[in-house]
C-alpha cells in the first residue's frame, strides 16, 4: 500500500510540473519565419568619432518585409543636427520613428522591402556644417550586413543615401563625404530633405548630380536659393530634381521628413506589384 501511494504522489507531482513547463516552453519557441520579416537590430559604428563613450549603441538596422536571407535595398539615413543627444534621433528617439513610416509603406505595397538603417551623432552635433565627418558608406554597409547575422542581406547594388537637415549642409561629410561623390556606383541615389542651400553646399550638390541621380525635397518656411539648385539639375549630364513641398502642419522643417522620404522611396524603390 505504501508503494502505491508514493507512485500516486509522484504522478500527481510529475502531471503538476509538466502543466507548468509547458506554456512555458511554448513562450520559448523561436518565432515563425513570418514573424521576423519586420525586426530591428542595434549595433556600434565609428562609436568614438560619432557619440559619447557611455551611450548606447547608436546605430539600427531595420528590416521592412521580405523573405528571411533575402537582399534588399538599403537604405541609409543620416539626421540633422541633435542638440539634446538623442540616440537613434527619428528611428525611435526624438521627433518621430522612421522605421513605422517605413513599415507602412512596405505593408501597403507602396514600396518594395528594404532595410533601413541609421547610425548615430551626438558628440558634437550642434553645428550642421560639421556634420558627419569622415562618414565611411562601405564601413556603414559592412557593418550593417554584419549586425543583420545572415537574417537579411545587403544588396550592394540598390543602396540609397538619405540626409535630413544638417546631414546635408557639410561639404566633406554626410550625403557629401567623399566616398559618395568619388564611387557614385556604390550609390544608387542620393536624397537631401530639407537640407542647406549656400556657396559652401551649391557647388558639391553640383559634383555630386555629375555621377549620381539626386532628389532634393524643401519646405518653404525655410527660405533658401533653391533656385539655384534647379538650374544646376537643368544642366546637361545632371541627374536630380528639386521638389517643393507645402502645406506641412506643426513644425514644418520635422513634418516634411516623413512625407519627403515617401515621396522619395515610391519614386526610387516601387513595389513590384504583380499582374493580375
Amino acid at each position: 500500500m505504501t508503494t502505491s501511494f508514493s507512485t500516486k504522489r509522484l504522478l500527481v507531482l510529475c502531471l503538476a510540473v509538466t502543466a507548468l513547463v509547458a506554456p512555458l516552453r511554448a513562450h520559448a519557441r523561436p518565432p515563425a519565419a513570418s514573424a521576423t520579416r519586420f525586426f530591428s537590430t542595434e549595433f556600434e559604428f565609428e562609436h568614438r568619432r560619432y557619440m559619447f563613450s557611455r551611450e548606447a549603441p547608436g546605430s539600427i538596422a531595420h528590416v521592412a518585409g521580405g523573405q528571411p536571407g533575402e537582399s534588399l535595398p538599403l537604405v541609409v539615413f543620416l539626421h540633422g543636427m541633435n542638440a539634446d543627444r538623442d540616440v537613434h534621433l527619428w528611428m525611435g528617439g526624438g521627433p518621430g520613428n522612421l522605421r513605422e513610416h517605413v513599415d507602412s509603406w512596405v505593408r501597403a505595397g507602396d514600396v518594395t522591402p528594404l532595410i533601413l538603417a541609421a547610425p548615430t551623432h551626438t558628440r558634437y552635433a550642434l553645428a550642421a556644417n560639421l556634420m558627419w565627418p569622415d562618414f565611411d558608406l562601405s564601413e556603414f554597409i559592412t557593418a550593417t550586413e554584419t549586425a543583420l547575422g545572415g537574417r537579411a542581406h545587403v544588396d550592394t547594388s540598390r543602396v540609397i543615401v538619405v540626409g535630413h537637415s544638417g546631414a546635408g549642409c557639410n561639404p566633406r561629410g554626410g550625403i557629401f563625404s567623399p566616398e559618395v561623390i568619388k564611387h557614385p556606383d556604390r550609390v544608387s541615389a542620393v536624397v537631401a530633405i530639407d537640407s542647406c542651400v549656400d556657396e559652401d553646399v551649391t557647388p558639391t550638390f553640383q559634383a555630386l548630380a555629375r555621377g549620381t541621380r539626386v532628389l532634393y525635397f524643401w519646405q518653404p518656411a525655410w527660405s533658401r536659393p533653391v533656385d539655384d539648385l534647379a538650374k544646376i539639375c537643368d544642366a546637361p549630364g545632371a541627374s536630380c530634381s528639386v521638389q517643393e513641398i507645402s502645406g506641412l502642419h506643426g513644425n514644418p522643417h520635422n513634418t516634411v521628413l516623413p512625407v519627403a522620404l515617401g515621396r522619395a522611396l515610391v519614386e526610387l524603390l516601387p513595389a513590384r506589384r504583380s499582374s493580375r
